[in-house]
């Protein structure tokens, strides 16, 4: 069980880091 649980948090951090990567690389030219 607690193994799934990182495996949720690891996919959610992950896919949170690519979030934010997308963000920083679409911001400046938005802006």
């Amino acid at each position: 069980m607690g193994n799934d649980f990182r495996k949720v948090i690891f996919r959610f951090v992950v896919c949170l880091s690519i979030v934010i990567v997308i963000l920083l690389l679409t911001a400046p030219k938005a802006c």
